[in-house]
Order: structure tokens, then sequence, then C-alpha cells
């Protein structure tokens, strides 16, 4: 009889073991897609050589909605740059060889095939807005 106990008593031990290192394996993996997720898609797009026009914004910045507004008018598509981790906003700088002290809100970037072609930071006008479309973005 003991050894039967004994038998019974290891099955759930190992079953609970399992169980504890299935459920520390999941929430690592959910902790690390919420916390530390730093995918950054315009990170990946720059290191794929990708052309593609980036937008930098900032929280409550009227003219970054207006640059929005003119760049969707214009037919122009752009990948929308925060400044958060998720987006990865350094390394993006930090491979098209931007300082980023010298970027203010809103910036837009022009890039083809990973490399940076033309920018345009600190956007105060439509006017300057749309010359750099014309003269970059073929508007």
């Amino acid at each position: 009889m003991e050894d039967q106990e004994f038998d019974s008593l290891k099955k759930r031990f190992l079953i609970g073991l399992v169980i504890i290192i299935v459920f520390v394996s999941l929430c690592i993996i959910i902790l690390n897609k919420f916390f530390n997720n730093y995918d950054g898609d315009i990170y990946k797009d720059v290191k794929k050589n990708k052309t593609l026009v980036i937008l930098q914004v900032s929280k409550n910045c009227e003219m970054c909605d207006s640059v929005k507004i003119v760049l969707e008018d214009r037919n122009v598509e752009f990948e929308e740059l925060t400044m958060s981790y998720k987006d990865r906003y350094e390394d993006v700088y930090s491979l098209l060889g931007v300082d980023s002290k010298s970027i203010k809100a809103p910036a837009l970037f022009y890039v083809k095939k990973g490399k940076l072609v033309a920018y345009l930071s600190d956007i105060k006008s439509d006017s300057e807005l749309n010359m750099f479309i014309d003269n970059y973005l073929g508007g």
C-alpha cells in the first residue's frame, strides 16, 4: 500500500511541477508582450531598407494634427512615430543618423531604402510642409 501512495504522491508532484513550469512560462511570455515589447514597426521597416515617410508627433501638439490632415489630403502614406519605447524612436533616429535632441515635433522624415533622404523638423506652417511634400514626396 505504501508504494501505491508514494507513486500517487510522486505523480501529483510531477503534474504540479509541470503545471507550475507552464504557468510561469506563460506569465513570462505575457509580461514580455505587454511590458517589454519594443517592437517598433518603423524601426523594423528602416532596418529592412524600406522606403517610407515618418511623421514624428508628440502629445497635445496642434500642429501635429494639422500635418496629419495635410498628408492625408495630399494622399501621402506615412507612419506615425511617437516618443515611446514601443516605437523605439531613439533607435530609429540612430539608424537614420539623426540627433534626437535636434528634432522637434512635428517632424517629417523621408526614408528611401532605409536611408534618410530629407527631413523637416518643427514644422510651423502648411506652406513649408507642402514645399517638402512637393520636393521630396512627389506631391
